[in-house]
């Protein structure tokens, strides 16, 4: 199998037209990222993947420590093979520095900065050295495509300046509950990162970048992670203050986030974005977001790579392609590509039909050039892979009494007075009061056990059940656990003594090989703990063999696998088999979760169970121990 020929030499004028929704030949692929082993394929020699040599940036600082980006004389001979129009120079990540024990200055990326105090105390923010250390790479790829004499363009990867703060700078947890408690700092850092990266972008324009794509994921597939007032008042300006230099001087700006952004989407449109990047589909549905934003801003991605281009045939991954083309083409404003990147556990084969498939099926040529919403619905209702249509989401501001929303009324359940006043500080995430207000109770005569039932387990249910719903976000659920926590390190004492609390079961999670997000479990963790599980956590990045020898330690009822990467899931087959080899299959439930994971995977894989967000997953193990016993 190989590349076929396409009509049309890479030209960035056909990127740009698909961003303006004008008339084009063919629908543009361009990907942000195809890893080494597809490239060494391409060209029949090693060149780094397409965003760096010897370093993988779009996993991380760390993986950027020491890397260059892909000498542009290969990336345009890539460009050249596959038809992509545009090149790409990455600069994710804020360098904010620490110095080291040695003296030397080196990215912060061990999550390490907790409080206000170690950032004045330990942290060096960027400044012009940064800059100039990626900006002789914008230079360097300016003077090789006005060499090659091709019509490539290339643009910057930037600015992922909320990113770098909860998965390196201070880690996920603390950074969304700082925005509750101590949104000043956070909104402070964001100032700073918003400075650095305008200059960045003015310094890029200037040496001849041909458009900016800023990036920075703040959504899960089921919404984003902060409430939207908060992401409009907190997030949105500087963002808007990044992309200015380029709109300025008429740049064109994609975005690029994960998960389901369907609230900022209009936000962006108005700031001057002319595209989005990568319509997750584990949170959008492609034909739902042509209908609704189709005719006013462009859309790439959504190909989904971990099926059918990780584990489908090459039939499924043209079917799928032909699919998206059907809906997306008519009417412009499509860039054809992967919901992430061109990942080394795709096979070769399927990539290669993946962009024969863009070619064949993305000419205009002979297609109806106007947008239907007529055929987008018919193309949905035919389509084997239908995704629930996007519903509407209930508002509601955050629960701390901080943010300016009062605590809950009385719940039904949920006994009146003290335990009421328990209910109301879970539910609001109120860690500060809580200790007091459960040696209050216990002070009445109420037993550990009846504050658990009667105030502790409803209150933490409804947290994860308006999550999910949308009603609460990540920062109310990750306080209320804490609020949780601090209850329970008061009664599980009496509990032990008393021997009065049966455990529902025991459950061993970890994220799995590759993946260092831990936002996921946690929440699962958070919530199991909430509603009476023992949890044994193994953290992060996770070989097969550490989830076994857990199980052999502990012998529990459930395992959990959490990956937030696609990039990270094809280690799930490698866990299963791994549990089968050691005879240890059939003794333990499995379930997997993450912002990639499906039930479809699930099922492939051989995963018993599958939990669409952290309250979901509780949920399912109920049930599946309750069956079970």
């Amino acid at each position: 199998m190989q590349f076929e020929p396409y009509s049309g030499e890479p030209d960035i004028e056909r990127l740009f037209s698909a961003f303006k929704r004008r008339k084009v030949d063919r629908v543009p692929n361009f990907e942000v990222l195809i890893e080494d082993m597809h490239v060494e394929k391409m060209l029949g020699r090693y060149a780094g993947n397409t965003l760096a040599i010897g370093g993988d940036p779009a996993k991380g600082i760390e993986e950027a420590k020491g890397s260059r980006p892909m000498h542009p004389e290969d990336y345009i001979e890539v460009c050249k093979v596959i038809g992509q129009d545009a090149l790409i120079v990455e600069a994710l990540w804020t360098p904010f520095k620490k110095r080291a024990k040695d003296g030397t200055l080196t990215i912060v990326a061990d999550r390490s900065i907790k409080s206000r105090r170690d950032y004045e105390e330990l942290v060096t923010p960027p400044d012009d050295n940064d800059i100039e250390e990626r900006m002789q790479y914008v230079r360097e790829y300016r003077r090789a495509i006005d060499r090659s004499g091709t019509k490539i363009g290339f643009c910057v990867l930037v600015s992922a300046f909320f990113q770098t703060l909860y998965e390196f700078m201070i880690g996920m947890e603390t950074s969304m509950t700082m925005v509750y408690e101590e949104r000043d700092f956070i909104e402070e850092l964001f100032e700073t990162s918003s400075a650095y990266w305008t200059k960045f972008v003015k310094r890029a324009v200037e040496e001849g970048v041909d458009f900016i794509w800023p990036a920075d994921d703040v959504a899960f597939k089921t919404g984003l992670f902060l409430p939207p007032d908060i992401m409009k008042e907190m997030w949105l300006p500087h963002l808007e203050r990044i992309i200015e230099p380029a709109l300025s001087a008429g740049k064109p700006v994609m975005f690029h986030s994960d998960g389901k952004i369907d609230e900022i989407v209009p936000w962006l449109i108005d700031a001057g974005v002319q595209c989005i990047h990568p319509m997750d589909p584990y949170g959008i549905d492609y034909r739902e977001y042509k209908k609704k934003f189709g005719n006013r801003i462009c859309l790439a991605g959504n190909i989904d790579i971990e099926f059918p281009l990780a584990h489908g045939t090459p039939e499924e991954v043209e079917q799928e392609v032909k699919r998206h083309m059907e809906a997306l083409k008519p009417g412009g404003g499509y860039v054809a590509c992967s919901s992430h990147s061109i990942v080394n556990y795709i096979p070769h084969e399927n990539y290669i039909t993946m962009i024969n498939a863009i070619h064949r099926y993305g000419s205009y040529a002979e297609g109806k050039w106007t947008f239907s919403s007529e055929a987008v619905e018919k193309e949905a209702e035919k389509t084997v892979k239908a995704f629930p249509a996007a519903k509407e989401e209930k508002k509601r501001q955050p629960a701390r009494e901080a943010a300016g929303v009062e605590a809950p009324g009385h719940r039904a359940g949920v006994a009146e007075g003290i335990l009421q006043q328990i209910y109301d500080q879970i539910y609001t995430g109120d860690h500060e009061k809580i200790a007091d207000t459960v040696k209050k109770a216990l002070e009445q005569k109420h037993s550990a056990i009846q504050i658990i039932d009667n105030a502790m387990t409803p209150a933490i249910k409804a947290v994860g059940d308006q999550f999910s719903t949308g009603e609460l976000f990540l920062p109310d659920l990750l306080l209320a656990a804490d609020a949780m926590q601090q209850a329970m390190n008061i009664l599980t004492p009496l509990i032990e003594k008393s021997g009065g609390l049966a455990k529902k079961g025991k459950v061993v999670i970890g994220t799995i090989r590759g993946d260092l997000h831990d936002i996921g479990k946690n929440m699962v963790k958070a919530l199991l703990k909430g509603n009476g599980f023992e949890v044994i956590d193994l953290g992060i990045d996770n070989e097969p063999q550490s989830f076994i020898d857990a199980i052999k330690e502990n012998n529990p009822d459930v395992v959990g696998y959490s990956g937030l990467l696609s990039t990270t899931l094809a280690g799930i087959p490698e866990q299963i088999a791994a549990l089968k080899k050691a005879g240890l299959r059939e003794k333990v439930i499995t379930i997997v979760g993450g912002a990639p994971v499906t039930q479809d995977f699930a099922e492939r894989n051989g995963v018993d169970l599958y939990g669409k967000d952290a309250n979901e997953a509780v949920h399912v193990i109920e049930k599946a121990l309750e069956k079970n016993h």
